[in-house]
């Protein structure tokens, strides 16, 4: 996370630089297209294993509330198969595409396309995996509930949590 962030910083400072001094060239433009690109992709994947993807915060808010480990579990299970279909659909989709990627090159760098291109197939890929990971965290046991500020939220396992002081009631 931290070199992403690094990576960033940098395109957005060289940019202004390029920008300010008039220095702009087309290998500035393409590299920082391509680093741009593979941010989005790979950051959104990242954004799944960290439960932060988009979704309706109200219902998602009155579920993590909800007594109800069972229904909790198929609110969020029904979530990540949402997700994980429109990824997978981009995933195949983008696989397809990928004999076309391999033909092209860039206009001044003169690299494959595939660079470039690739990085919504790697970054969707990736997703999907997470999406699978989830469902299977969610209903295995593991450790993969959302975190949340509420200490009265009940958790995905179902046990009670005890209280700060460790100890149980008396």
């Amino acid at each position: 996370m931290f070199g992403m962030g690094t990576l960033l910083l940098l395109i957005m400072v060289w940019t202004v630089i390029a920008r300010l001094f008039s220095i702009s060239t087309p290998y500035q433009m393409e590299l920082t297209k391509t680093f741009h690109i593979w941010l989005v992709f790979v950051g959104s994947s990242l954004l799944i294993s960290l439960d932060a993807n988009p979704r309706v915060e109200i219902f998602y808010d009155k579920v993590l509330r909800s007594k109800n480990v069972t229904f909790k579990k198929c609110y969020l299970t029904l979530v990540q198969l949402l997700t994980l279909f429109f990824v997978a659909l981009c995933f195949f989709e983008g696989i397809k595409q990928v004999p076309a990627y391999l033909k092209q090159t860039t206009t001044y760098l003169r690299y494959s396309v595939i660079w470039t291109n690739g990085a919504a197939v790697f970054g969707f890929g990736l997703m999907s995996f997470r999406c699978v990971l989830k469902i299977m965290g969610y209903w295995c046991g593991l450790d993969l509930n959302p975190t949340t500020e509420n200490d009265d939220d009940v958790p995905l396992t179902g046990t009670v949590a005890e209280d700060k002081t460790g100890g149980g009631e008396e």
